[in-house]
């Protein structure tokens, strides 16, 4: 944002991995991950503390391996 970029750490927890209940084959894994950024590191620091500073982040994400056919 605005030019600026910064490492930021997530906490992920992993739910698990198995088979597609459709597709019997594919393999799927599913996972969240959280973290947080302070909006006044990316110059976003109007109106703080007004408006809080801390942004929080959630990633809820699936993920599928297709298997190749035959």
């Amino acid at each position: 944002m605005h030019e600026v970029t910064k490492p930021l750490v997530l906490e992920a927890t992993f739910h698990r991995a198995g088979h597609d209940p459709f597709t019997v084959r594919d393999t799927m894994v599913g996972l969240d991950a959280e973290g947080s950024v302070l909006r006044s590191d990316f110059g976003l620091g109007k109106y703080v503390p007004i408006v809080s500073d801390r942004t929080k982040i959630h990633i809820s994400a699936e993920f599928r391996k297709k298997s190749t056919p035959g």
